[in-house]
């Protein structure tokens, strides 16, 4: 199956890994970001929707291979643990090793049971979450796949939205009620963003023409707006998620129409390189967090900008000249096998 590419899906890729580095380089969240309401606003901001936003893009990836069906479930299956499961298996019992080390210093310490927990998608490593989530989505909705592959493209629709859908209000409900393993939390939630990804990548020519660049800019300022601390307004998460991934998207479509700037060039590459830069980045921001923020007593916003620039910055000439260097960092570390 050829592989199609979409610039634009690049580039809100590149977008989003931007603000998962961003809500990753605030420090104890519970000593700075809620003592501040600057900080607090920013990072909520950021994680009102900004993994929704990934699990939609790989809900879009994964459009074309759902509704064709043309492909055999094991190979696919097997695909997807090099490419998710063991890098995660791998970087989550590599982290149990520093964390036992500095366990007075860790955000969240492990214990005995840590190794074991690391199997139901609890890693000491706390970014790892995603791809644990994302191999269980993914596994899930192409073995549903290949269950309705003969049938019409508006039965596949009804079962990705009663699936989706069900997730959510299963994740809402199991809140609600105090029983939400972490694993079982995780899908449930994302689950619907990578339903609509799918959706997406089938409908996208009829999407492209509801993609307005003053709706996005209102979208984002309506999650500007519903996350600051001082206005005090609740909106259920669902509802910041798509007002952040539209505004996202169209701000990403309309940067395609500028190939030439700087600015694409630059979200090109962090998209390309996002995988790369999600698994590296936490280690250089821990490092960063332990060293200078618990032991040393850094100013919070010193620490904070140096966790966002230092995160990046290194992750990305990490990437380039060591990462993609190696056949087994790329195997073992970012799951690529092929080249």
């Amino acid at each position: 199956m050829q592989k199609e590419y979409y610039d634009e899906i690049n580039i809100a890729r590149g977008l989003g890994v931007l603000l998962v580095l961003l809500g990753h380089s605030f420090p104890d969240a519970e000593i700075g970001v809620f003592a501040h309401p600057l900080y607090r606003w920013g990072y909520d901001a950021c994680y009102s929707f900004h993994m929704a936003l990934f699990f939609m893009i790989s809900g879009f990836v994964m459009g074309r291979r759902f509704y064709s069906a043309e492909y055999k479930l094991t190979y696919e299956i097997v695909k997807k643990i090099k490419r998710l499961l063991i890098p995660y298996l791998f970087l989550a019992y590599l982290s149990l090793l520093p964390k036992i080390v500095l366990n007075a210093y860790a955000r969240n310490p492990v214990d005995t049971n840590s190794a074991i927990r690391v199997l139901l998608g609890q890693s000491p490593n706390g970014s790892l979450w995603y791809l644990y989530t994302l191999f269980l989505l993914s596994v899930l909705v192409l073995c549903l796949g290949r269950a309705i592959s003969c049938f019409g493209e508006a039965f596949k629709n009804i079962c990705l939205l009663f699936l989706g859908t069900g997730g959510y209000v299963l994740y809402v409900f199991a809140g609600a009620f105090g029983q939400n393993p972490f694993f079982f939390d995780k899908i449930c939630r994302y689950l619907i963003f990578y339903v609509l990804g799918i959706l997406l990548y089938r409908y996208y020519d009829r999407a492209k023409r509801m993609q307005y660049v003053t709706m996005a800019v209102i979208a984002l300022g309506l999650v500007m707006l519903f996350t600051n601390p001082y206005v005090h307004v609740k909106v259920d998460y669902m509802i910041t998620a798509l007002l952040g991934i539209y505004g996202i998207l169209v701000i990403a479509k309309s940067l395609t129409e500028h190939k030439e700037s700087k600015g694409y060039r630059f979200l090109n590459g962090c998209g390309t390189r996002s995988y790369d830069i999600y698994i590296i980045s936490y280690y250089v921001q821990q490092t960063i967090r332990v060293i200078c923020f618990r032991i040393w007593g850094w100013e919070y916003p010193v620490v904070f900008l140096m966790e966002f620039c230092l995160g990046f910055s290194l992750s990305y000439l990490f990437s380039v000249y060591v990462l993609r260097r190696s056949r087994l960092l790329k195997r073992i570390l970012i799951g690529v096998w092929e080249g």
